[in-house]
């Protein structure tokens, strides 16, 4: 059962380490970077929150995947994800990336992969931002 933030002590906590438990982790937490930051949210490999394309890369940072989700020719994305440190998940408007619960900041705290300054979400959330179509 996946139960966050109402948790009466941290023994009781599902954890995907390394979490951080308060402030901005040396990778910083997905809501200390960038514009458009929606919020971290649970997610599960075999029924992710974002529907569209995905795409895996050792130089992943919240950028590389918002301009992936953009500039997509399979579909007009309005969300772009990142999860794990080096993947990134595009989505659409009717996506309910909520559906499977919310994570706090911290539960978002892996370092990306191109980029340490940021954090690229970690294994079962991801940190999602609005990723408007550019023409």
């Amino acid at each position: 059962m996946w139960i966050l933030g109402g948790e009466d002590n941290q023994s009781a906590c599902f954890i995907f380490p390394p979490i951080v438990t308060s402030g901005c982790s040396s990778a910083g937490s997905a809501s200390c970077h960038g514009e458009g930051y929606i919020g971290c949210f649970v997610d599960f490999p075999s029924n992710r929150v974002l529907s569209g394309s995905m795409n895996t890369s050792q130089s992943m940072s919240i950028s590389y995947c918002i301009q992936f989700c953009q500039e997509s020719n399979t579909a007009y994305y309005t969300y772009a994800g990142v999860e794990a440190g080096y993947e990134c998940f595009c989505g659409v408007a009717s996506d309910n990336y909520s559906r499977f619960g919310v994570g706090v900041d911290s539960n978002c705290s892996f370092p990306c992969n191109g980029d340490p300054t940021e954090s690229c979400g970690a294994f079962g959330f991801i940190a999602v931002f609005k990723s408007e179509f550019r023409s």
